[in-house]
């Protein structure tokens, strides 16, 4: 099997992490445990919680019966919403508006596909979560899944930023009304059987990340192929024979002219760090407690100080905490631009990035 095959199956496997996706397909029995449909809640509640403000979910749901059951949905909602975020830095909390259906062919599931999308807060309203206020983010967009369907399989081009100005109500800073989104999917998907959308309003966690991750996987299996690491990792011997090299005696390497010290690091941490900036690809095994942290906030000061970027991915939100930490100890905390969210509510980021700058 070719790397770029390999590549692919990499692609494939990501498709399946977490179930199936949410934005597309409609969850199955078990997934449904996870989201609170508000189609039905009360409409006063509705107008507050569309109109940007704080919402009980009492007040959307108001049958003491109804509310239990609601109450229990939300606590499971509210509890993986912060595990993505603290654990993985994800921000998957939306309230689903609209829904789209159509009868596609083949397929082995429902489509039930969220038309707009807005991020929403769940805050419990005391410790032991006895009701919770909602709140739903500024930003309208346009479920990224869906557009991507409709042009890459049904051929169907969707300007979702202009679909999204469409929930703007003329001569009103705070108005909204999705309507005129559903009745221009509606024109646009005239020729695809059985299309319709029906004005649901369902909050849950969806995988918004997902389809991107996907997308820039399969989109550069070509290029990731031709980088080392990447190839050795896919099983490719000659490149893992090139990555075969030890590093340098840390007595050798380093060069007192270039050493650029800005955290209390050892020979062995000085020489991962020279090595790095000298070009070299590798891979650092570090145990918890032995300084990995502070070899990557040294590695990024020396990085950042010969103009380059460093893009810092990791599996716990925490290690990006502790990064941005001991940078700011130092001063240098305005190295980092936390990209957590980013592509859910842009202002946070924009208001950092224009803090920095």
């Amino acid at each position: 099997m070719s790397v770029a095959q390999t590549i692919a199956g990499w692609a494939r496997e990501l498709s399946d992490v977490g179930g199936r996706n949410t934005l597309l397909w409609a969850p199955d029995g078990a997934e449904r445990a996870g989201y609170l449909d508000l189609t039905t809640a009360h409409p006063g509640g509705v107008s507050m919680l569309l109109a940007g403000r704080p919402t009980s979910l009492s007040d959307l749901v108001r049958e003491a019966a109804a509310f239990e059951e609601a109450r229990e949905t939300a606590r499971r909602i509210h509890a993986k919403g912060v595990e993505l975020r603290d654990e993985r830095g994800i921000v998957a909390g939306f309230v689903a508006i609209g829904v789209a259906t159509w009868d596609p062919p083949r397929a082995r599931a429902v489509v039930e596909a969220p038309v707009l999308l807005r991020t929403c807060t769940l805050r419990p309203t005391s410790p032991a979560h006895h009701d919770f206020d909602l709140d739903l983010g500024p930003t309208v967009e346009v479920n990224p899944a869906l557009v991507n369907y409709l042009r890459s399989v049904a051929g169907i081009a969707v300007d979702p930023v202009a679909l999204a100005a469409l929930t703007r109500l003329k001569g009103s800073s705070g108005g909204f009304d999705p309507y005129p989104v559903y009745a221009a999917l509606g024109r646009l998907c005239t020729d695809l059987p059985g299309f319709a959308v029906s004005p649901r309003l369902v909050l849950g966690t969806y995988p918004y990340g997902k389809p991107d991750m996907v997308a820039d996987v399969s989109g550069h299996a070509q290029w990731l192929a031709q980088v080392d690491l990447v190839a050795a990792l896919a099983g490719d011997e000659a490149a893992t024979a090139r990555l075969r090299q030890a590093l340098p005696d840390p007595a050798e390497a380093l060069d007192a002219e270039r050493e650029l010290r800005v955290l209390d690091l050892d020979a062995t941490q000085e020489s991962v760090i020279e090595a790095v900036r000298a070009g070299r690809q590798l891979v650092l095994t570090a145990p918890a407690g032995t300084g990995s942290t502070q070899t990557v906030a040294a590695l990024v000061a020396a990085l950042a100080h010969d103009g380059r970027q460093v893009l810092y991915v990791t599996a716990k939100r925490r290690g990006l905490e502790e990064l941005r930490d001991r940078l700011a100890a130092i001063g240098l905390g305005d190295l980092v631009l936390d990209l957590t969210g980013a592509g859910e509510d842009r202002r946070a980021v924009a208001a950092e990035l224009g803090a920095a700058l």
